[in-house]
């Protein structure tokens, strides 16, 4: 329940698992999938397109993904430049 400034009292505390997820980490006991899956990538009998696939599903846990950024500089794009030095008046070269 919150108080009248909104802030929490009473309930579970902060970063206590709820019920499911403490069984679920007890069911799992020292099982770590990371690990599991690492096993499968060392081994030879696996095809390659299943160990692209687990390289892909890890990378996002290990690095950021990137977001589009957009430049706000302009761009100029020339359809049909009759020559290279009609362009290069324009850039900086």
């Amino acid at each position: 329940m919150a108080d009248k400034f909104g802030n929490k009292t009473g309930g579970r505390q902060k970063g206590t698992p709820n019920r499911k997820t403490k069984e679920l980490i007890e069911l799992l006991g020292d099982y770590n999938p990371a690990e599991s899956l690492l096993e499968i990538l060392k081994s030879d009998r696996v095809p390659i397109d299943l160990k692209i696939k687990i390289n892909l599903d890890l990378m996002g846990y290990l690095y950021p993904k990137r977001k589009c950024v957009e430049s706000k500089e302009q761009v100029l794009l020339f359809t049909n430049p009759e020559t290279v030095e009609d362009v290069t008046g324009y850039l900086d070269i």
